[in-house]
Order: structure tokens, then sequence, then C-alpha cells
């Protein structure tokens, strides 16, 4: 198995997840933790969506309740983080490619969330990159948007549709 997490090299979990009986939630992360892929019942979701996704939904979680103070994103990442963090009113930074930029904004407590095209994030309680704290809080997320009481978290599929799930 390759060590990083994405389509291609997770296959296994790709054939889950675009299969059948699919459940609505799927995480894979590399042999460290520090990469990380989130996959729905027949919904990829991109690296940099993924950014924006948990910036829109981390006030979900316990430990985010009071939201995040910024995101930030390498600069081949999308924007789609800044359009949440507009929305938001939360501080949006731009750095060259390299984990010792995000370190900075961490370390200096300008962002909360950041990440990479290359399925590498990280997060404030942990100035390092932390894929599998990003499945966590990215199911913790979904769970919080139970649909009308089955008690199920919501595909994300359902909730793509939602702008990058803003709440």
């Amino acid at each position: 198995m390759h060590p990083d997490p994405n389509p291609t090299w997770a296959h296994d979990l790709m054939d889950v997840m675009f299969g059948a009986d699919a459940p609505d939630f799927g995480a894979a992360s590399d042999g460290d933790g520090d990469r990380n892929m989130v996959v729905g019942k027949n919904t990829y979701v991109s690296p940099s969506d993924s950014l924006a996704k948990l910036a829109a939904n981390a006030h979900l979680a316990p430990g985010y309740k009071d939201g995040i103070a910024g995101v930030a994103r390498s600069m081949p990442t999308s924007a789609a983080a800044d359009l949440v963090a507009d929305a938001k009113g939360i501080g949006k930074y731009e750095t060259p490619t390299g984990w010792k930029f995000f370190g900075n904004l961490l370390d200096a407590g300008k962002v909360t969330l950041c990440g990479e095209e290359s399925f590498a994030p990280a997060r404030t309680t942990c100035a390092r990159k932390t894929g599998s704290g990003r499945c966590c809080l990215a199911q913790r997320a979904g769970r919080a948007r139970r649909d009308g009481g089955r008690g199920a978290c919501r595909p994300l599929e359902d909730l793509r549709a939602q702008l990058l799930f803003a709440a």
C-alpha cells in the first residue's frame, strides 16, 4: 500500500464508498497520521474542499463550538476556504508551500485550521500535520448535522449541495 491516502492508492476504500451498500462516511490516513482523505457515500472530497468544509463546520464539534480564529492554505490549494472565511468573518491566509509557514500562523494564534492540496492538514491542538484528528473532526461535524430523526450522519453528497456546508 502506498503511504498517501488518495483515490488511487486507497482503492479498496473507494470501492466500498462507491459500492451499493456504502456507509455515509469513510476516511483514510497514512501510517503516521499526517495525511488524510475524507470520503462520503458516492462522494469524493478533494483536499481543498475538505479544508473549506471543515472550516465551515468546525463549530459543530465541541472543541470548536466558539468558532475558529482563521484558516490558512498553501498557494496551490483552491480558494474555497477563503470563501468560508469571508462568510464567517475570520482570518484567511495564503502561504507558500511548506509547513513552516502554517506553523508560524498556528503559533501566533491567527489560524485554527490549515491545509494543502496534498491531503496534509493541521489544527491548533497540535501544530503539526494531524490527518487523523482532521478525520475525527469531519466525522464529528457530520454527525452533528443529523437528518430528520433517523439519527444517522447526513451523507456528504447531500451536504455538498449546501454552500460548502456553511451554517
